[in-house]
């Protein structure tokens, strides 16, 4: 490229192509930089400046477009996010409500069963009374048919 005219079409086409990789862009501009090449050397130095500085602006803008379109995806993910966390939010009241009266209904059943329990207690002792006293009545009865001993 160097035994080209700076102001020729191939050169010029060379520089500004955006399939030229930007190292061979560094490569040629390292080149005229240390040779001297007079008023030439001054000049592609700038138009090669210049196309670098035009590349690196492009892959800025490119890198720029991604995060923009990242961020956006990011901001959209986000606020779905919260939507579940109000979601969830709405869904752990109704599980403490929930809970709650479960426990409510517990304590009820304990209370339900103690009563129950008095209860059973309560009748089984009132017909353990009236077992005894019928067997008493009974023990009573058959001693006073039985004859009188006549152990001598």
């Amino acid at each position: 490229m160097i035994g080209l005219h700076f102001q020729s079409a191939e050169i010029q086409h060379w520089l500004f192509d955006p399939e030229t990789p930007l190292k061979e862009l560094h490569q040629f501009i390292h080149l005229v930089a240390y040779r001297d090449y007079g008023n030439f050397s001054r000049t592609i130095f700038g138009l090669v400046r210049t196309a670098i500085d035009i590349r690196i602006s492009e892959n800025a803008e490119k890198s720029a477009e991604n995060l923009t379109g990242q961020t956006n995806r990011l901001v959209s993910e986000v606020a779905g996010l919260v939507l579940i966390a109000e979601d969830q939010k709405q869904l752990a009241a109704k599980l403490e409500q929930q809970t709650n009266k479960l426990i409510r209904l517990t304590w009820g059943l304990v209370g339900l069963s103690v009563a129950l329990f008095a209860i059973a207690s309560g009748q089984t002792k009132i017909m353990l009374k009236e077992n005894a006293q019928s067997y008493i009545q009974h023990i009573d009865a058959g001693q006073s048919k039985q004859a009188p001993s006549t152990n001598k």
